[in-house]
């Protein structure tokens, strides 16, 4: 991305796969470009950081991070770390 998005959307998860794809096409189909996800993947066993993969793929404004299992605050707290957004 040639400059920083102007908000930054943390996302933690664990196990989640069957509800990531809908909240992602809703972020998808936002007026405003200029954002990034950030998809910070709490230990996940299922099928949730390989959907992400393909979105990132698919969209640069997405990244995931994969992180131990740490639980919520340590996750959102790694997301805020690397966000680069002028709003988080």
């Amino acid at each position: 991305m040639a400059s920083d998005p102007a908000v930054s959307i943390v996302m933690p998860f664990r196990n989640a796969a069957g509800t990531l794809r809908p909240a992602i096409e809703s972020l998808l189909a936002q007026s405003r470009p200029d954002w990034e996800l950030l998809a910070i993947d709490d230990a996940s066993t299922d099928a949730g950081p390989a959907m992400l993969d393909a979105l990132c793929l698919a969209d640069g404004r997405i990244r995931l991070e994969r992180c131990p299992a740490r639980g919520l605050v340590p996750a959102l707290d790694e997301g805020c770390r690397l966000a680069r957004g002028r709003f988080i």
